[in-house]
């Protein structure tokens, strides 16, 4: 029996620190929305050396992982964050292993989000069209710049989205929400809003920035005749928020 319930322990130890988040080999499973984030993982981090596109730096950060579903056909990976007294602000990075070979780690968007002040902060990314059998990370930067009380505020009202599903109305040529529509044609990307988009980044999936744009007009029509034919992602910005599409280039 004693012989027994040190298994059970050993086996339970080896489990948790397996799911750590501290390295791509003991990220965190997620299959759900709002899933809470543990205190712990973040304040226990230490930076890895996976490399990134963006600004960051990425100090002590935090993976997580989602295998696709059976029968998905559409991922959301997302993150949700209460505000404090102070202005906070999350560095996330999303990573795509094909066929689960963390070895080949492709980045898919590297970028933040603010948490405003007495306000919220969130992120959503919903990639489609994918392999079934790729595995996707999402890898999360310790906030910087904090005191130990607002930093464990923060992370205590923060939680992590990462589901894959059949959405039977999707089509890759057009994703229509509630903020824009984008209709993919050969040589262009048409944009029906009534936002006013102040700038747009097109990214490989290998996360190399292929095209920008910063105007004061209002974007209708983007340009896509010069890029190789592939799967990219288009980042548009207004004055507050973030949106990503996923889109082909035929």
């Amino acid at each position: 029996m004693k012989k027994l319930l040190l298994l059970v322990l050993v086996v339970g130890f080896i489990t948790a620190h397996a799911q750590t988040g501290n390295t791509v080999a003991e990220a965190i499973p997620v299959n759900g929305s709002n899933l809470s984030v543990n205190l712990i993982n973040f304040t226990s981090a230490t930076a890895s050396s996976v490399p990134y596109s963006c600004s960051g730096p990425f100090n002590e950060d935090v993976f997580y992982k989602h295998p696709i579903n059976s029968g998905a056909n559409k991922l959301t990976i997302g993150m949700f964050s209460l505000g404090l007294s102070v202005l906070s602000q999350f560095d996330y990075q999303i990573l795509l292993a094909p066929g689960g070979d963390t070895s080949n780690l492709q980045e898919v968007v590297c970028s933040n989000y603010n948490v405003l002040i007495l306000a919220n902060g969130s992120f959503t990314f919903v990639i489609d069209n994918f392999d079934p059998n790729d595995v996707y990370y999402l890898r999360v930067n310790t906030p910087q710049g904090l005191l130990a009380p607002l930093l464990s505020s923060l992370l205590s009202t923060t939680t992590v989205t990462m589901y894959s599903e059949y959405d039977a109305t999707l089509s890759i040529a057009t994703e229509e929400v509630k903020e824009y529509k984008i209709i993919n044609k050969p040589n262009h990307l048409q944009i029906v809003t009534d936002k006013h988009f102040e700038s747009y980044q097109i990214y490989s999936l290998d996360g190399k920035q292929v095209k920008t744009v910063n105007s004061l007009d209002q974007l209708d029509t983007i340009d896509i005749s010069k890029l190789n034919t592939g799967v990219y992602v288009l980042l548009l910005e207004d004055n507050t928020l973030k949106y990503h599409h996923k889109f082909i280039k035929s």
